[in-house]
């Protein structure tokens, strides 16, 4: 953790980014310790590098704001000493803890490179108080976004000035005073600048553990913490200096440092490690411990000299084991723990000291300066292996060449009565066996090294690790059995291991012990034992304990059995050699056989033929006898006629060798006559379908096949059957099959198996079918007849997708389901509406039919034609009745769907209304009229005449029009025989100007408006 400190004021800048410590608790400290705080510019704060800071203030101290900068002073004041390591612009928000708007912080900044003695004017300042300008929040600061340096006091400014452009190695005074509220602040550097960390490039470790001699054990020692600056400081190139203190409180306020030697005790003491340039500081512990030398009881067995009850000790001989410490120092050795502390009695001559077998307790004083430590030296004295002597071992020759191996450990116990505890090494000559050096790595099987004898040396030890030595004599005797004496024991394999075939059985050979003991003299007093191998025997290691059930499991079918002939006097070989051979005669093996086949015509029996039945059956087995009974024990013919007709039946069969012992062994030998299934068809109607498709043009050929009888249909009543199914390319199915089954046409194979004999089956095709539906348009369009003309006739088709194949259907007609006699044919022609239908059937039978409706249809009847004339846009309405889908037009040529036309040119016209499906036209003739909204009556042809348009001599007789100027005053009258109004009166052109019209229809309706002559 780095602190920044200066003199008595601190403040924690964490190593976490962003994460603020607030140490108000460590201000209470303070005035427990009755420091300074840093609200004076000489109890400064150090800024260590880029991280936030958290503090309260309170008291201003002295006051140094002076003159009065911003309108404003000390209250409640923090000054902080900021070093720029790296330039650029340098910010900060400030930020107090509680929100309240009355919480009013004010700041001014000194420098660059000011001194507290030398302050000068502050480069910035802002005094704003928050609650005066109705701010939004207490915050204040500098950012790059303000251009004020200067604000305050009061309702002056925005709270913010502009940041500063600081250049590397520069040093600001930042005073940050409070004066209205109560809150801490929080304060985050912003701009690009970087603040100074001389710690950032090193990574000061806590101090190792110091540790000293407590001379005197009273707890306190002296000591000089400035020896341990030197080597902490090494490669820092002066930048930093070290002070030592009792407490960490002291460290951080920089009080009562510990300067010279001073007294210690076991604690942990603090170093202040400072930067000299930048005055932040980090505290690193220093556990300093006292102790006395530390030494270690020890407890040691020496051996007795030789055997004679004594050892002769050197007690200096432990002291590496008693202090295992690096400092120099001495002992003293002392009969007793009051001697060694009271220095009496001291003992002299310690290097050899003679003592008696038992235990023996010595008391080392080991001083080192003014240190001192007492240990126990305990020694017990213990003895060493009592061994008998002229010990020697009798081994039998067994090849005569003056060589034998013996089993040197056979001499233990003839070395010693107890051997429990003691170790036992053997030697080739006293040298080694002295240095315990190239030891006899296999005792139990050593060779003598001169012909007839040899001598080894045994190196005798105890748990103790005291040891004693004895010489061990070898003497090769030759074997008192004949050569060649060998008997032969033979048994037939047998299961005692499990299985009749792995060439161990169980042997009884405990009859030759008498046999052996007969060629020797009677009256001596002999042991015979036996081996399975020359090794165990030389070495009389692991004997055939049970000779009357032995095992032959590690040599089978041929064995080879040692015997060794002792006597019970001395232990020497008098006998020795392989005179026993054990033999196991193989079983005639012969697996159980069987002869399966199907019955070919459902009698039950089967001849069966006999012919290399022997051969197979006996599988290469010769030199055997073979016997044949039947279930009921009777003995049948060896060997068996040809044919053997039988039905399933199990023969008991016995093989014998054709040897002495006639090992045999039983098996079996079964005729099976299985059922032989039969496979049904299945019925056509289940798999011969027409395609299922709705619309026969998407038809795919593929049927979802209902399967769910095929399997009772093919087993017709068999039971216990397995069923399988095969597709066409003999891949398997599942079966029963799935059910649906979908298909295209494909044949598939089902096989009927008696699981009793899987080569026992019959097989049967199914060939499902998928047959095509003629290919029809299901829906044919609508067709209409005339209802007012029945001559009228529309032709109906089956609706094929290919009209060249029509000859490959049959066809059926029907109107409103009731079939129509003799419509047979592809198509029919019909007058009569109602819905036909026609059945189309392919030859195989797969019928689709074609829907068609028929509808009556009729000429129009005009009821009324609607006239709006006399208007801006003429129009009409067409009312007409009947069944028909009709058009209309006005002039013959140009159909509309709509029974209104609009803008509708003036006079005599035409209506037709026509059926769309060609029942005919009715017309109308009916007269438009209209008023023309101006004329120019200036003799040129256009326009010269102003009268109703559309007026005709014979449709509008009645019509009058009666023409005024605009003060009422009659000028013209119109009726259908005149031309019109050309402008004058009495032959005297009008001027140019607007008149008025009234029309006296023939319905009694009265038209007024006006029109303009234009000249």
């Amino acid at each position: 953790m780095v602190f920044a400190f200066k003199a008595n004021s601190c403040f924690y800048i964490l190593a976490m980014k962003k994460t603020f410590l607030y140490i108000i608790p460590f201000l209470i400290s303070f005035f427990g310790f009755g420091q300074n705080l840093p609200n004076d510019c000489m109890n400064y704060i150090q800024a260590c590098d880029n991280q936030n800071i958290a503090y309260d203030v309170s008291g201003f101290g002295v006051q140094e704001i002076i003159p009065q900068s911003c309108s404003s002073q000390e209250n409640n004041s923090l000054w902080i000493r900021v070093t720029v390591e790296q330039w650029g612009t340098l910010g900060f928000d400030l930020v107090p803890i509680s929100s309240a708007i009355e919480e009013d912080y004010d700041f001014w900044v000194f420098g660059p490179d000011a001194s507290c003695s030398n302050l000068g004017s502050p480069i910035r300042c802002s005094t704003t108080n928050p609650e005066a300008i109705n701010q939004a929040n207490n915050h204040t600061g500098m950012n790059s976004s303000s251009s004020d340096f200067f604000e305050g006091p009061g309702n002056d400014g925005n709270s913010y000035v502009r940041n500063l452009s600081v250049m590397s190695g520069q040093s600001y005074f930042i005073v940050i005073d409070r004066p209205i509220g109560s809150s801490p602040f929080t304060l985050t550097w912003t701009g690009t600048a970087t603040i100074a960390n001389p710690f950032q490039a090193y990574n000061f470790q806590d101090f190792d553990e110091v540790t000293l001699c407590d001379s005197g054990n009273d707890g306190i020692e002296t000591f000089d913490f400035s020896t341990l600056s030197a080597s902490y400081l090494a490669g820092t190139n002066g930048e930093f200096v070290v002070t030592y203190f009792s407490s960490s409180e002291n460290a951080i306020f920089n009080v009562n440092p510990l300067v010279g030697p001073v007294a210690v005790n076991s604690a942990t003491y603090y170093a202040r490690v400072s930067n000299i340039l930048t005055v932040c500081f980090e505290v690193k512990t220093i556990p300093i411990v006292l102790g006395g030398i530390e030494v270690n009881d020890v407890s040691e067995i020496v051996c007795e000299n030789t055997v004679n009850q004594e050892a002769i000790v050197d007690l200096g001989a432990f002291s590496n084991e008693i202090y295992t410490g690096n400092d120099s120092v001495s002992f003293s050795y002392f009969p007793t723990l009051a001697d060694a502390e009271g220095i009496t009695n001291e003992l002299t001559n310690v290097q050899s000291i003679p003592l008696p077998i038992g235990m023996h307790a010595f008391f080392v004083r080991v001083v080192s300066g003014d240190c001192f430590a007492i240990a126990e030296l305990a020694i017990e004295v213990v003895a060493r292996p009592l061994l008998n002597s002229n010990i020697s071992l009798k081994q039998c020759d067994d090849n005569l060449d003056g060589f034998s191996a013996f089993n040197l450990t056979e001499a233990n116990s003839l070395l010693v009565t107890n051997t429990n505890g003691l170790v036992f090494d053997y030697f080739t000559n006293l040298t080694d066996a002295q240095d315990n050096l190239n030891r006899i790595l296999n005792p139990m099987n050593f060779v003598n090294q001169n012909t007839g004898f040899g001598e080894v040396y045994v190196r005798v030890t105890n748990l103790n690790n005291c040891y004693n030595i004895v010489s061990l004599s070898l003497i090769v005797a030759t074997t008192l059995i004949p050569a060649g004496y060998l008997e032969t024991f033979t048994e037939c394999d047998d299961t005692a291991s499990g299985s009749n075939t792995d060439g161990i059985s169980t042997f009884d050979f405990s009859s030759f012990t008498n046999t052996i003991l007969n060629l020797f003299p009677q009256g001596q007093q002999l042991i015979v034992t036996y081996f399975e191998s020359i090794e165990d025997a030389l070495a009389e290691n692991n004997p055939i304990l049970d000779t009357a059930n032995f095992v032959n499991s590690n040599s089978p079918n041929f064995q080879n059995i040692y015997v060794r002939i002792d006597s019970q006097l001395n232990n020497s070989c008098i006998g020795l050699g392989h005179h026993i051979t054990l033999k196991v005669e193989q079983i005639p093996i012969v697996n159980p056989f069987e002869i399966v086949t199907c019955d070919d015509d459902d009698d039950g029996l089967f001849s069966f033929d006999t012919t290399n039945l022997e051969n197979n059956f006996l599988n290469g087995l010769t030199n055997v006898t073979i016997e044949y009974r039947d279930q009921n024990n009777v003995v049948l013919p060896s060997p068996l006629p040809n044919p053997f007709v039988s039905g399933t039946k199990t023969l008991q069969v016995t093989i014998k060798n054709n040897t002495l012992l006639a090992c045999s062994f039983q098996t079996t030998l079964s005729f099976v006559v299985d059922y032989l299934p039969k496979a049904f068809e299945v019925p056509t109607s289940l798999i011969r379908v027409c395609d299922d498709e709705i619309d026969p043009s998407v038809q795919n050929g593929v049927y979802s096949f209902d399967t769910s009888s095929f399997q009772s249909a093919i087993l017709g009543g068999q039971t216990g059957m397995i069923v399988e199914y095969y597709d066409e390319n003999n891949v398997p199915l599942s079966s029963p099959l799935p059910n649906p089954y979908v298909s295209s046409s494909q044949i598939i194979t089902a096989k009927v198996i008696n699981p009793t004999n899987l080569n026992c089956f019959a097989t049967i095709q199914i060939p499902l079918t998928v047959l095509p539906t003629p290919k029809i348009i299901l829906e044919g369009d609508i067709q209409y007849v005339c209802k007012n003309n029945p001559d009228y006739f529309v032709e109906l088709t089956a609706g094929l997708e290919d009209e060249n194949s029509t000859g490959n259907y049959n066809y059926q007609w029907f109107l409103n389901q009731t079939l129509i006699p003799n419509a047979v044919n592809y198509s029919i022609l019909v007058n009569q509406a109602g819905n036909y239908t026609v059945e189309v059937t392919s030859f195989e039978g797969c019928a689709k039919t074609r829907t068609i409706q028929v509808m009556d249809s009729e000429i129009a009847v005009i009821e009324d034609i609607i006239i709006n004339d006399l208007i801006d846009e003429n129009s009409i309405v067409i009312v007409v009745s009947g069944i028909g889908n009709y058009v209309y037009s006005i002039d013959g040529v140009l159909y509309q769907e709509s029974t209104i036309f609009t803008n509708v040119e003036p006079g005599l016209i035409t209506v037709y209304v026509k059926d769309l499906y060609n029942c005919g036209i009715e017309t109308n003739d009916i007269n438009i009229l209209s008023i023309p909204k101006f004329f120019t009556p200036n003799s040129d042809g256009y326009n010269d005449l102003w009268n109703l348009r559309g007026i005709t001599q014979d449709s509008n007789v009645k019509i009058q029009i009666d023409i005024f100027d605009r003060y009422g005053k009659l000028l013209f009258q119109i009726t259908p025989v005149n031309q019109g109004w050309n402008g004058t009166i009495n032959g005297n052109p009008l001027p140019a100007d607007d008149y008025w019209y009234v029309i006296s229809l023939e319905d009694n309706r009265t038209i007024k408006g006006h029109f303009s002559l234009k000249r």
